[in-house]
């Protein structure tokens, strides 16, 4: 009595005898579907890696863009200051030229007037 499970298949009955062996078709798809399962698996696996990539990479990014600007902010407060200072102290030094000037023209105002005449005191 054949098996339940077996399949039957009509062959013809002419020609040479031959013995056939057929797989249990569930088997078979149970191994292509182990095989597409495992290849599907490392396909999404190496979607995920590449994504997981260019994350890290964005960050990378995006932390030497935010160190880059902190170091150029650095160095604008920095010149800032620093043409402040140079501006201060030519303001200064302009301040005391103008002071020695006027302190030596009034020396050669009083050894060029005579003494009758009052000198302005208002330079």
């Amino acid at each position: 009595m054949p098996d339940t499970n077996e399949e039957m298949i009509d062959l013809p009955s002419e020609g040479k005898a031959v013995n056939v062996e057929v797989e249990s078709v569930a088997a078979v798809a149970a191994d292509s579907g182990d095989g597409e399962h495992e290849e599907y698996s490392q396909k999404v696996q190496k979607r995920i890696d590449k994504m997981t990539r260019k994350l890290r990479e964005a960050e990378r990014q995006q932390q030497a863009a935010l160190q880059f600007a902190q170091g150029m902010q650095k160095e604008n407060v920095s010149l800032k200051n620093r043409v402040h200072d140079l501006d201060a102290g030519y303001v200064n030094e302009y301040g005391d030229r103008i002071a020695l000037n006027r302190l030596r023209l009034r020396k050669i105002w009083r050894w060029l007037l005579p003494p009758t005449i009052p000198l302005n005191r208002s330079i």
